[in-house]
């Protein structure tokens, strides 16, 4: 798997229809801030996809976000204190090319898939 070239101070965009925007931050832009008006949701989870390169290699801290109310879950409790979320019902389009991504650093077997449209940029580049 081929990880995109993301440059610093800057994110792709990619949407469920498969296509991609290169999306570059003005100089004192937050990246979060520009996260929720390119992907129109405010509620992220973050997957580090950059974990399959070497260190040593400029992408290496690649992060993809994904929305975290993309499905609809029911809340399974194992124990008083082992709660797990399930999800249920998508609520958005599949992302086949984030899903992708997301795979390839999953265990083998992984099924799930990444809903909506998704970022990825730089860890570095994250507001502090």
């Amino acid at each position: 798997m081929t990880l995109p070239r993301v440059e610093p101070r800057s994110f792709l965009v990619i949407r469920t229809d498969g296509s991609e925007e290169v999306v570059a931050l003005a100089q004192n832009a937050k990246v979060l801030a520009a996260l929720r008006t390119a992907l129109g949701f405010d509620t992220f989870d973050f997957v580090r996809i950059g974990k399959l390169l070497p260190l040593a290699d400029r992408n290496s801290d690649l992060m993809m976000v994904v929305d975290d109310g993309g499905y609809e879950y029911e809340v399974v409790e194992h124990s008083p204190v082992h709660r797990e979320h399930v999800a249920t019902k998508a609520k958005k389009p599949a992302n086949a090319k984030a899903t992708a991504f997301y795979h390839a650093i999953c265990v083998p077997g992984t099924t799930h898939q990444i809903v909506g449209d998704v970022a990825i940029f730089h860890d570095r580049d994250a507001d502090a």
